[in-house]
Order: structure tokens, then sequence, then C-alpha cells
């Protein structure tokens, strides 16, 4: 799943904007359209 958002992760770091991948992982899993590019939504 990581691999996933290695890119993400990566632009992030390089944007200085700091992110807790396991909260973010759990969070993106917990989803209930999880699988779908609405789990990626921040609501």
């Amino acid at each position: 799943m990581t691999e996933n958002f290695n890119y993400l992760f990566q632009y992030l770091k390089k944007e200085a904007i700091d992110v807790d991948k396991t909260e973010f992982l759990f969070q993106i899993k917990s989803h209930p359209d999880y699988a779908s590019i609405l789990a990626t939504a921040m609501s």
C-alpha cells in the first residue's frame, strides 16, 4: 500500500509538509470509500 503513495510522500517531504505516514495510511484504509478516489478527498 505504501508504494502507492511514495510519490505523494516524497512531494510532501520536498515541500516541508510533515505527514504521519502510518496515520495517513490508516485513515485511507478505514475510509468507507477505500479503493476509490473518494477515499483520498480531504473533507
